[in-house]
Formats: C-alpha cells, sequence, structure tokens
C-alpha cells in the first residue's frame, strides 16, 4: 500500500512541475513579446520571478524531495531522477528549489519597493532597476554557503 501512495505522490508531483514549467514558460514569451515599454523596468523584474519560479520548478521536479523532521535534524529522501546520477546531485536539486524560494521571496519584496517608488512620483530607471536585483540576490549566497 506504500508503494502505492509513494507511486501516486511521484506522479503527482511530476503533473504539478510540469505544468508549473509550461506556464511559466508560456508567461515567460507573453512576457517578452507584450511588455509595453512605460513597463520596461518593471517587467525586468517580473521576467526575473518567472525565470527564478521555473529555476525552481527544475530543481524540484529533478529532485523530488521528501523531507523527513526528526528533532532538530532533517532527512531528505530524493524520488526523482536525480537519483540516477548521485546523491550529490539530488542534493544540489534540494538546493536549487530552496535557493529558488528564497530568492523569489525577496524579489517579491523588491516588486513592493519598486512600486512604492512608483507611487512616490519617482520611476525607477534601469540602472535602478538592476541594483535592486542586485541587492536582493546577496541574502541567497548566504544562505548557500550553510548547505556546505
Amino acid at each position: 500500500q506504500m508503494q502505492l501512495l509513494e507511486a501516486a505522490i511521484i506522479c503527482l508531483h511530476s503533473l504539478i512541475g510540469g505544468i508549473s514549467i509550461t506556464l511559466n514558460s508560456l508567461l515567460l514569451i507573453s512576457m517578452f513579446r507584450n511588455t509595453p515599454t512605460s513597463f520596461a523596468n518593471f517587467g525586468i523584474m517580473m521576467k526575473a520571478h518567472v525565470i527564478f519560479e521555473m529555476y525552481m520548478a527544475v530543481g524540484g521536479l529533478m529532485g523530488m524531495t521528501r523531507t523527513i523532521s526528526i528533532g532538530w535534524s532533517v532527512i531528505n529522501i530524493s524520488y526523482g531522477p536525480c537519483g540516477l546520477a548521485s546523491p550529490l546531485v539530488c542534493y544540489l536539486c534540494f538546493i536549487v528549489v530552496v535557493s529558488g524560494s528564497l530568492y523569489t521571496f525577496y524579489i517579491i519584496l523588491g516588486s513592493f519597493y519598486f512600486r512604492l517608488l512608483v507611487i512616490q512620483s519617482s520611476i525607477p530607471t534601469l540602472k535602478q532597476t538592476m541594483l535592486i536585483l542586485f541587492c536582493m540576490s546577496f541574502p541567497v549566497p548566504t544562505i548557500l554557503t550553510v548547505y556546505f
């Protein structure tokens, strides 16, 4: 019975991951084709968000990590295709998911800051937009050093 449940979870995980990658790809194509020039700088923020969502979805699909908490410790079991390569590849897929989740959170904060600047009637330039994206990337490498 447990094998049936695990197979169902793997199928569901694959389905959700595949849908996520497909829809984010369509969204990215749409953004490149249809973003008006007046929203070009904010479009950069949104494109970065979509790219990291896809990055996270690919990592999740390749790893299919199941995390089990035991006291202060954590056990990761990977059901994905990364297991065909090595445990290190599965671990790297887990890191991709964690870092992508973190960066997605920071990019949402950055987009709120961008909107605040617009509300204050100061439309951010391309340089300011890139600076916001660059500053948001600092916490991600800091978190990644914890994993190694």
